[in-house]
């Protein structure tokens, strides 16, 4: 059976999202490489199902627009817990249906592509 894929993201809002590459890059410049890279895992993303565990306001984020349109296609859950290992483990629970695996990436895996995950 296939897996639930879980994506496990933060909205890409300037400021708050890859501030390790400010500098050299802006916050936006920052924003719009974290945006693209959700949007490219997304797209990855081919079978129903998918999980986005979420945290931050889309509203807020660079390409607010196109990331709402994704996020149609997936079930979004919001991230909840008091630390990153929580949270983690909160969204593995959310995702959770039985008799299925689930299979995580991160936001920022454009790598991927629908037939790697395929193979997962």
């Amino acid at each position: 059976m296939t897996p639930t894929l879980l994506v496990v993201a933060k909205a890409p809002v300037p400021g708050l999202v890859k501030t390790r590459l400010c500098p050299p890059a802006t916050p936006l410049q920052a924003a719009r490489i974290a945006s693209a890279a959700l949007l490219d895992t997304l797209d990855a993303a081919p079978w129903p199902g998918t999980v986005v565990a979420l945290t931050g306001r889309i509203a807020d984020a660079d390409a607010a627009g196109e990331l709402r349109a994704a996020l149609r296609r997936c079930r979004v859950v919001a991230q909840r817990g008091t630390g990153f290992g929580d949270r983690l483990a909160n969204a593995h629970a959310d995702a959770a249906t039985p008799g299925r695996g689930v299979l995580q990436v991160g936001s920022d895996t454009p790598q991927l592509h629908p037939a790697l995950l395929a193979d997962a």
